[in-house]
């Protein structure tokens, strides 16, 4: 088994990759619009068994289509077949970032759930650590947890800033790290 240290290089390696492969990716096709796509999903499946044949046939009576070379035609056919060899091995590779996302989370959140416990039990006998324990208190309370607030800016000087309601209907990503606890 690797050091997670090793995976962490792995993983901003397969990053770059993947940032790569986007971007020449991009450099082919542009951002497809939501229309552009349902019409290319138009396409009707299977052609690709047939393309031999037309091409054989319009080779054959020399027919030649300005724009719609036969050569670039079998490019974007072979262009194509990769990119679903290329789209399998994400997927798979994807439902493993899924499983793995689930999994580290799980035991971030049982060593979470094993300092919070001891934390809350040293807070009956050390008043700071009940104080700074309370925020965690407040999100394990039963019952709808209250809505995240923004602070707006106050209309007079030396006011309180007022507080706004902000949606929190989506499951947001889990905020970065960015803080060690001190040992």
């Amino acid at each position: 088994m690797k050091k997670k240290s090793e995976v962490k290089l792995e993983l901003e390696a397969v990053k770059a990759s993947s940032k790569k492969l986007s971007h020449v990716l991009s450099q082919d096709v542009a951002q497809l619009t939501p229309e552009e796509r349902q019409r290319l999903a138009g396409v009707r499946w299977g052609f690709e068994r047939h393309a031999p044949l037309v091409a054989s046939l319009a080779k054959e009576r020399g027919m030649e289509v300005e724009g719609r070379s036969i050569p670039e035609m079998f490019d974007d056919l072979e262009m194509t077949e990769t990119l679903h060899l290329v789209r399998g091995e994400l997927a798979v590779t994807l439902a493993r970032v899924e499983d793995t996302i689930l999994k580290r989370r799980a035991q971030a959140y049982r060593t979470f759930l094993t300092y919070y416990r001891l934390l809350n039990a040293m807070a009956e006998d050390v008043v700071s650590v009940a104080t700074q324990i309370e925020p965690v208190n407040d999100f394990f309370a039963p019952g709808p947890q209250p809505k995240k607030t923004a602070i707006a800016n106050s209309d007079k000087e030396g006011d309180a800033p007022a507080k706004t309601n902000v949606s929190t209907t989506d499951t947001p990503k889990p905020p970065a790290v960015s803080e060690k606890v001190p040992a």
